[in-house]
């Protein structure tokens, strides 16, 4: 593992950006075989580690460097590349160091990169409900699952997904963007795992708010592109059942977390935080109630 972080390493000093280093290079062939699969165990091994205490950061940077230039858009997933995943996101919850928490965080979106867009959304609605181990990380995954369905979002109406033909991926992200909501705002709402499987986020409220707030940007992006125009996702024939169940119920919540928010030190961050969802949830509520009155009339 530390022979390969030095590799890459080195080879970060040699060619920087963003080049993916293939067979044949004046770095030899090792590029070849970066895959999920085969540095997942690496970067794991020193991550883990109680040799030494660089090793937990040399295996961030291992994870980091190596999926910048393995090959995307490759892997179906590997039972190794999954538990590295989670551990980084438990880095990122809860590694004081904010350059270890970025190593983490790059090496985790940079895993993802590499799965086939089809895998991408399953990777990541696993990791919801794993649950997240943090609100700012259940925040970037939904954020990463908007950014999934712009990227999968048909140029021309009627345009199938590329590489999802026959698989209905938006619907099925709009759904985990929905659950997310629900869960955030009722963590009954979804099924125990076990004693302690609830996060202790889910008892903050500005991490709640985080959560929501991210969940409710892709659900606008949602409704007002298919209000403009066709419905791949399908959520604006259901935007009332989509007002009713996550956004109004959110705009709610936000209101009363509102009323009880303290103006003391450091309450203004959280009132950032609950006015965020109360205007994402009633713009929302504008636009699909004014534009889709238009589209009936």
């Amino acid at each position: 593992a530390l022979i390969a972080w030095r590799w890459l390493v080195e080879a970060e000093e040699q060619t920087p950006w963003p080049s993916i280093v293939g067979e044949g290079s004046s770095l030899g062939d090792g590029c070849s075989s970066l895959t999920l699969a085969k540095i997942a165990p690496l970067a794991d091994a020193l991550v883990g580690s109680e040799r030494s205490p660089t090793h937990f950061v040399s295996g961030l940077e291992l994870a980091s460097l190596a999926f910048r230039r393995a090959p995307q858009g490759m892997e179906d997933g590997c039972v190794a590349g999954r538990e590295l995943m989670r551990k980084l996101q438990v880095v990122m919850a809860r590694t004081a160091d904010a350059g270890a928490r970025e190593l983490a965080r790059k090496g985790f979106v940079r895993a993802l990169a590499l799965h086939r867009p089809r895998r991408r959304l399953d990777v990541l609605r696993q990791c919801l409900e794993a649950p997240a181990p943090s609100g700012a990380v259940a925040a970037m995954l939904v954020t990463l699952v908007k950014r999934e369905m712009e990227n999968a979002w048909p140029e021309r109406p009627g345009e199938e997904q590329a590489d999802e033909p026959a698989r209905p991926f938006l619907p099925a992200a709009v759904a985990a963007v929905e659950s997310q909501i629900a869960h955030a705002l009722d963590p009954g709402s979804r099924p125990s795992r076990g004693v302690g499987s609830t996060p202790a986020w889910l008892r903050d409220a500005s991490a709640v708010a985080d959560v929501v707030g991210a969940a409710l940007n892709a659900l606008r992006f949602v409704l007002m592109r298919e209000g403009k125009g066709s419905a791949p996702a399908g959520a604006w024939p259901r935007r009332r059942e989509l007002l009713d169940a996550a956004v109004k119920p959110a705009a709610e919540w936000a209101r009363e977390r509102l009323a009880e928010c303290d103006d003391g030190e450091g309450g203004w961050e959280a009132r950032m935080g609950f006015h965020h969802v109360l205007e994402v949830s009633e713009r929302i509520v504008e636009f699909c109630e004014d534009d889709g009155d238009e589209r009936e009339a």
